[in-house]
Formats: C-alpha cells, structure tokens, sequence
C-alpha cells in the first residue's frame, strides 16, 4: 500500500445516492461510515469501490448500477491504511465525500487529483491522446487515439483510433479504427476498420471493415466487409462481403458476398453470392448465387443459381438453376432448371429441365426435348425424347418414347415408342412403335368417318416380330417400317 495518508476511491450510487443494500451515503464533504466494518478480507462489513478507479467493474454491476443514466459517481477519500484490497475493489470503513456528478466529471476529478490512477485503466474516463499516443480506459470509458495510436476501453466501453492504429473494447463495446487499422472487441461489441483494415467481434458482436479487410465476428454476429475482403462470423451470424470477397458464417447463419465473390453457411444456413460468385450453405440451408456462379447447399436444402450457373443440393433437396446452367439434387431431390440446362436427380428424385432432364431410379424427368428416367421412372417431355428404365413409362408429344421392359411408352401424336420385353408402346396418328418379346403395340389411326381408333398388336402373333418398328399402311394393316 502507498505511503501517502489517504486515497481515492471511485463508485456509483443510485439517483437517490443509496446502494442496493440501503446504505444512503451522505452529501458532498461529509463523512461516510461503514455500520457493519469487518476488517477481513471478504465481501460485506464495510464500504466499496474502486481504488484509484481501478477494478472489475463486473463485481460490483448488479448492486451498483453503473450503467443506469441516473446514476450518481462519487469520489471518497479514505485513510490508506484503512483500505482492504479485495482484488477487483475494495472496502474500507469510513471516507469523505469529495465529489457527487456525472461518469465523466467524476473520473475527471479522481485523475486530476490521484497521480496513481494513471497507472492503470480508470473505469468510466473519457481519454484522449494524439498521434501515436495510447488511450487506455476501463469499463464504461472512452478511449481515443490518433494515427498509429492505439485505444483500448473495457466492458460496454468505446475506443476509437485513427488510420494505421489499433481499437480495442471489451465486452459489449465498440471500437472504430481508420484506413488500414485493426479494431477489436469482446462478446456483443461492435468493430469496425477503415479501408484495408480489420475488423474483429466476440459472440453475437458486429464487426464491419471497408474494402480489402477482414472482418470477424463470434457466435450470432454479423460481421460486414468491403470489396476483396474476407468475412466470418460464428454460428446464426450473418457475414456480409463486397465484391470480390469471401463471406463465411457458422450454423443457422446467413453469409452474403459481392460480385465475384463466395459465401459459406453452415447447417441451417443461408449463403448469398453476387455475380459470379459460390454460394455455399450447410444441411438444412438455402444457397443462392449470382450470373455465373455455383450455389451448393447440404441435405434438405435449397440451392439456386442465375443464368450459366450450377447449383447443386443435397438429398432431399431441391437445385435450381438459371439459363445454360445445370442443376443437380441428391436423393428424393427436385432439380430445375431453365432453358439450355440440364437437371440430374438421384433416386426417387425429380427432374425438370428446359433441355435435357436426368433422374435417377424411381425417378421423374420432365424436359421440352430429351428426358431421361431411371427404373421405375416416368420420363415427359413435350416435343422430345423420351428414354426411362424398367419398369417405367415414357410420354413425350410428338418426338421419340422408349421404356425398358415391362414398360409403356406412349407418344402423342406420330412419334416412334419402343419398349422392352413385356412392355406396352402407343402411338398417335402415324407414329411408329415396337416392343420387345410378349409386349403389344398400339399405333392410332382415323377411319372414314375420321374417327380415331387404335389397332393393336401383339409381338408373336401375326407374324409381329420384337424390336421392330411397326407403322399402318392404308387398309390399317402392320408393315414393317
């Protein structure tokens, strides 16, 4: 303990100047009195604060009520010998009042007035130093440095630097630092950095930076950055990137970056690229990506890409994709995708394309021309192809049918059907059809009253022979085609 005769202690009062336990301390210039002293070591029996305005503010946040508006600061004297340090504050029996006001005029007066308070981070100051100078303040305090210098403020405190400098804030605070400066701060703080800077937040804090940084946020943050940047934030948090930059976000998150950029959420999330960028998103999570990019997402999502894009989802998932793109679901999955793509399925799954659409067993394929199915898939298409496994069935409009074995294939009007063995093939007015061993065919004509009727064959009898189209010719009779 210093040898000088008496110090200063620093605390908060409620509006009324009682604590939490009802002690009423008296006015200014008067002398308080401890009714319970206890000289021991421990909470209780005595009068507290904060020596020099040193300490954990924390300890004291509940009973004290620092953070309320209507707060009253106080500044005791106290015979030195008489403090009792109990790490993080102090207690002591008796002391004057020195001063009754407000945070900043309090700490003023206590710094003014106590040489040793300079020793360390005063709680609630307000400091201001120059270029290349340090700030350093406790909890509740602001703290602000020029360039190349560097801020630091505890809990709910604010620090604020210049370009090249450093900004830190302890939980729930805030710390703003210039063009290429680093600001940092704890659990639920906000951070944000000039160009080329950083930027960097605890759990559930924000952290933003300009173009060419890096911003960090912890758990349920948001963490902003500008163009080529780098951005993560932890998990249900949303990253933020400008173009060109990479946006990363933990679980239930949401990621969103600028053109040519790429975002990454984790399970449940969401992920958002611009042009040309890659969306990505975890099971669960929806990922959309702008013209030209790749947007990816895990089981049970959602993943859709703009015009020349791929998007691609896991099982249980649906994929879409732009103009030219392709489209790719997992199992029991639904791909779409526009004109000039390709749609692929796994199993079970649904596949529906502007050109060319593959899925996979017990699959369906929709497509303007071309589509594929698996086994025991249905394969549609209007105006086109028309290809499925065993077990399925083929319709198309006017174009080319085909099933495996035990299969129907069916075209609108004209076309060629061809199934395998077993199977069943149907054609419009004109069409061709042809069917493998023990199949039928079934190719529809108009009568001299122009009414349609079908004449049907089956391979085997009537000299019908397997795998080969059949057409009508004028009386209604098979012909080979």
């Amino acid at each position: 303990m210093s040898t000088r005769k008496t110090s200063f202690v620093l605390r908060t009062c409620h509006e009324d100047m009682s604590s939490s336990k009802g002690f009423v301390w008296p006015g200014l210039y008067e002398v308080a009195q401890a009714p319970d002293w206890d000289p021991n070591p421990r909470c209780g029996g005595g009068l507290h604060g904060w020596l020099y305005g040193h300490g954990n503010y924390e300890i004291d946040h509940a009973e004290y009520r620092p953070l309320a508006p209507s707060a009253k600061w106080v500044v005791v004297e106290v015979e030195t010998n008489q403090i009792v340090d109990l790490n993080g504050k102090c207690k002591f029996p008796r002391g004057m009042v020195c001063f009754v006001g407000s945070k900043g005029d309090a700490t003023d007066y206590l710094i003014l007035r106590e040489p040793r308070a300079s020793n360390d981070a005063v709680i609630g100051a307000q400091l201001v130093k120059g270029d290349e100078g340090d700030a350093k303040v406790g909890a509740l305090g602001v703290a602000v440095a020029g360039i190349r210098g560097e801020a630091t403020s505890g809990d709910y405190g604010v620090s604020i630097a210049g370009a090249d400098g450093i900004a830190s804030a302890g939980r729930e605070g805030s710390a703003t630092a210039g063009e290429r400066g680093e600001a940092k701060t704890g659990d639920f703080g906000t951070a944000a950095a000039g160009g080329r800077g950083k930027a960097f937040a605890g759990r559930a804090g924000m952290a933003s930076v300009r173009y060419d940084g890096v911003a960090t946020a912890g758990e349920l943050g948001l963490a902003i950055a500008g163009n080529n940047s780098t951005v993560n934030a932890g998990n249900a948090g949303t990253a933020v990137a400008g173009s060109s930059g990479k946006a990363s976000v933990g679980e239930q998150g949401t990621a969103t970056t600028g053109s040519y950029g790429r975002s990454k959420a984790g399970v449940g999330g969401t992920a958002i690229a611009g042009d040309k960028g890659i969306a990505m998103a975890g099971h669960g999570g929806t990922a959309v990506s702008g013209h030209d990019g790749t947007a990816t997402t895990g089981m049970d999502g959602i993943a859709t890409a703009r015009e020349s894009g791929q998007a691609f989802a896991g099982a249980s998932s649906t994929a879409i994709a732009g103009s030219d793109g392709l489209a790719n679901a997992g199992d029991r999955s639904i791909a779409i995708t526009r004109d000039g793509g390709k749609a692929n399925v796994g199993e079970q799954g649904i596949a529906i394309a502007g050109h060319s659409a593959t899925a996979g067993n017990s699959g369906i394929a929709i497509a303007d021309t071309e589509a594929r199915s698996g086994t025991k898939g249905i394969a549609i298409t209007g105006g086109g192809r028309c290809m499925v496994g065993a077990f399925g069935t083929a319709l198309t409009r006017s174009g080319k049918a085909e099933a495996g074995a035990n299969g129907l294939a069916v075209t609108v009007t004209g076309g060629i059907a061809s199934v395998g063995d077993n199977g069943t093939a149907s054609v419009g007015v004109g069409g061709a059809a042809s069917a493998g061993n023990h199949g039928a065919i079934l190719i529809r004509y108009e009568d001299q009253e122009n009414r349609v009727r079908t004449k049907v064959g089956y391979i085997g009898e009537e000299g019908l022979e397997p795998n080969t189209l059949y057409t009508l010719d004028d009386n209604h009779r098979f012909i080979k085609v």
